[in-house]
């Protein structure tokens, strides 16, 4: 009986790094929904359940059991680390400053294991307060970028109108629709 909860533990054992091994590969940029991970802790954690029930509870299912929690907890602060506002400096910040990945990993060579090798950083509350505040900041840049380029467009097009007055004998150009211009500048 013993060999036979062992060997069933072992291949549940097998099963479920199987199936973080298929989540662990995916390249990180590309991984579009970081609910899968959670859905993946979810279906461990349940299976887990259905197994304690059964009263065979072992050092394989308490390991399943920590990693699937520590998946769970981790799940908000990772809807963080995905935005397409991150810059370099942003990636670098996160992934070299606070989750003292190595110094050479990029964002195009990221993959969802070097996340879930960092659930210890990534579950804890001011790893949340810090990705949400980088990820704003990382918006918030964007937007500055978005309103810069603007500008610099409308100062191409932009046309100073001129409307020749004489006073004295004197050519005096005065702008021509000032108000309208000034207004503009100031909207800009």
């Amino acid at each position: 009986v013993d060999l036979v909860n062992t060997s069933k533990s072992w291949d549940m054992l097998k099963e479920y790094m199987a199936e973080e091994k298929t989540l662990s590969d995916e390249d990180w940029i590309n991984f579009t929904n970081i609910y899968v991970l959670q859905d993946f802790a979810a279906k461990w954690a349940e299976s887990m359940k259905a197994t304690f029930s059964r009263g065979s509870y072992d050092s394989v299912a308490e390991y399943i059991v920590t990693k699937v929690e520590r998946i769970k907890r981790s799940v908000p602060a990772l809807k963080y680390c995905k935005s397409e506002a991150f810059k370099e400096d942003h990636w670098t910040e996160l992934l070299q400053g606070k989750l003292q990945l190595p110094r050479d990993l990029r964002a195009d060579k990221l993959k969802v294991e070097h996340f879930l090798s960092k659930l210890d950083i990534l579950m804890e509350p001011a790893t949340l307060s810090f990705v949400k505040n980088l990820q704003a900041r990382a918006l918030g840049e964007v937007q500055i970028r978005e309103a810069m380029q603007e500008l610099r467009g409308w100062e191409l097009s932009a046309e100073v109108k001129f409307l020749t007055q004489e006073e004295s004998g004197r050519q005096v150009p005065l702008i021509k629709e000032w108000k309208d211009l000034f207004l503009e500048i100031g909207d800009k």
